[in-house]
């Protein structure tokens, strides 16, 4: 039985570490994020983004959330606008 609940699906769940002690939390969240510490590289090689400095943490989310904004307000108009273009294409057919 895990110690925590599951999340539901639509919540993701970030985790953080700097040492071999926490290279199963890594693995069993969504994103992890492995720290360069004095701990060993453990946690930097089994994680999915490594940074050399805890404070470099927020700089992170904040890259990779307006990315993600990005790739989705991207997919979301070509969504919209590539539909009525290509009804148009098809009805000279």
């Amino acid at each position: 039985m895990p110690l925590v609940h599951p999340l539901p699906s639509t919540l993701s769940q970030s985790e953080q570490g700097d040492g071999a002690n926490d290279v199963p939390m890594l693995q069993a969240a969504h994103v992890g994020v492995g720290i360069f510490g004095l701990e060993g590289q453990q946690a930097v090689n089994n994680s999915d983004y490594a940074i050399g400095q805890f404070r470099f943490l927020g700089d992170l989310l904040l890259v990779h959330g307006r990315f993600n904004y990005r790739r989705i307000a991207t997919g979301v108009l070509g969504g919209l606008f590539s539909s009525p273009y290509n009804d148009l294409s098809d009805e000279g057919v």
